[in-house]
């Protein structure tokens, strides 16, 4: 790849923990909905909200730790945090 550095950013580890822990409500609140009546898209049963919520709050925690640990593609000359260096 000419013209781009490519660096990792530190991973702060805390928050690959909350984006765990974010899982870990998910895949309970799913595990719990799932003990619950579904019901149909016309009458939803009392499962239907905590199962959304469950996969929301799982999604959202796959969300949290891959964007802790995305590759960052920096423009060639540029020092991380201190703008483009002088030619």
């Amino acid at each position: 790849m000419t013209g781009q550095v490519d660096t990792r950013a530190p991973i702060d580890t805390s928050t690959l923990v909350a984006g765990g822990i974010m899982r870990v409500i998910g895949t309970f609140a799913t595990w719990d909905a799932s003990t619950m009546q579904l019901g149909t898209p016309r009458r939803m049963g009392p499962g239907v909200y905590p199962m959304m919520i469950g996969v929301g709050c799982i999604v959202l925690g796959a969300l949290i730790s891959l964007l802790e640990t995305r590759l960052i593609a920096l423009p060639e000359g540029v020092i991380l945090g201190m703008g483009s260096a002088a030619p």
